[in-house]
């Protein structure tokens, strides 16, 4: 250990001082004097020559044989040396180690929280104490199940159970959190467990981030996806620039025949029949129009090949990722054949009233059938147009 053969060790205290670091020598002079004269033991650390100009760290330990003396009646002592430069190297690395995860703890933006095998809260850092309102202090009196909703205790502690039998791995669930004025935060919660070296458990590490502003986003998005699912109108949001759909509602899903997840891997322009450089056109007319958005009545296309009509109100919506389109739809199926059942009637009154009027003041019967036939193509709206004669004797 220090570096000598048995038969080179020193003989005698004196020689033994002078292999101790010269800083350290008196001291240990000091110890040995004081238990050659009181007789009782002792234990110091000091610095010993090892080489020119290598140094060990010892823990000298020295005990008196109490039955053992020499033939003088001096008293004999038991030595024994333990070379600790290794670990008083060693001990400000760990001292910076402990200082930084002390740091990393108490300064963490989470909330972190040791808790025993049973529940107890045993440590907890600055950041749970803000997130709970609760001194640190009171929150060391305090168990798990005093902070959590009772609804969401069950399986908090189920796994917990598993992680103390070893059958389950860490486990993150999300659960509510009563602070101390009696109100209720949503946490998201990673807990593992803490082994000893032989394997034993000894206690929790509970990592906890307070989701409550992301629950209630998403409360009102579930809130307003209702909304818009029990509308009579089609909603759609799409990316103008992938040409994919975001957001399908329910009235969307049911009047094109697809469920929601097939509608959202369509592209928008095959539901309209369009190619996609027409829908990318008519996307930039929208964005053009800001706020003031386009109106549009154009056919669509059920799954199962059968068509209609929609009026679509489109409108550009900017986000922090880039620009979206909302797009609402109304079916006007019916409407447009009403209308196109009124033009058609209105057609045939404009051509049967042109032709009343031919009758009247055209004598000629060749002309006449020619000024009819026009009137049935251009007022009537007919492509052919053919007038028989028929022979009543026939």
């Amino acid at each position: 250990m220090i570096g000598r053969e048995t038969s080179a060790m020193p003989r005698t205290t004196r020689s033994w001082l002078e292999l101790a670091h010269p800083e350290d020598r008196r001291r240990l002079r000091r110890v040995a004097i004081e238990t050659a004269r009181t007789g009782k033991g002792a234990e110091l650390e000091y610095r010993l020559q090892r080489g020119p100009r290598d140094w060990l760290r010892l823990r000298h330990v020295m005990e008196p044989l109490v039955s053992e003396q020499d033939a003088g009646g001096a008293r004999r002592w038991l030595n024994t040396l333990q070379d600790v430069t290794e670990a008083k190297q060693a001990a400000p690395a760990l001292s910076a180690s402990a200082e930084q995860y002390r740091a990393t703890f108490e300064q963490a933006a989470v909330g972190i929280v040791h808790s025993s095998l049973e529940g107890e809260l045993q440590l907890v850092n600055r950041a749970f104490c803000l997130m709970t309102g609760y001194p640190r202090a009171e929150l060391a009196r305090l168990h798990i199940r005093d902070l959590t909703h009772p609804a969401d205790l069950e399986s908090s502690m189920e796994g917990r159970r598993k992680l103390i039998q070893g059958d389950g791995a860490p486990y993150e669930r999300e659960v509510r959190l009563r602070r101390k004025d009696g109100s209720y935060l949503w946490a998201l919660v990673a807990t593992s467990i803490v082994r000893a070296t032989d394997g034993r458990p000894t206690h929790f590490v509970t990592v906890l981030s307070d989701i409550s502003e992301r629950k209630r986003v998403e409360e009102e998005l579930n809130r307003f996806r209702a909304a818009m699912d029990v509308t009579v109108d089609s909603i759609f949001l799409s990316d103008p620039r992938t040409m994919r759909l975001l957001y399908v509602n329910d009235t969307a899903c049911r009047r094109l025949g697809y469920t929601r997840e097939q509608l959202l891997q369509k592209p928008p322009f095959e539901l309209l029949g369009k190619t996609r450089e027409q829908l990318g056109r008519e996307d930039e007319e929208v964005i053009a129009a800001a706020e003031r958005g386009t109106r549009t009545e154009t056919r669509y296309l059920r799954r199962d090949g059968s068509g209609g009509w929609t009026e679509l109100y489109r409108r550009a919506l900017s986000t922090e990722s880039g620009v979206l389109i909302v797009t609402i739809a109304r079916d006007i199926t019916e409407r447009r054949a009403q209308q196109e059942k009124i033009e058609r009637l209105n057609r045939v009154y404009a051509m049967l009233s042109g032709i009343n009027a031919a009758i009247v003041h055209i004598r000629d019967r060749d002309e006449l059938f020619r000024e009819c036939c026009r009137i049935a193509h251009e007022a009537g709206g007919f492509d052919a147009v053919s007038i028989h004669l028929i022979d009543p004797q026939k």
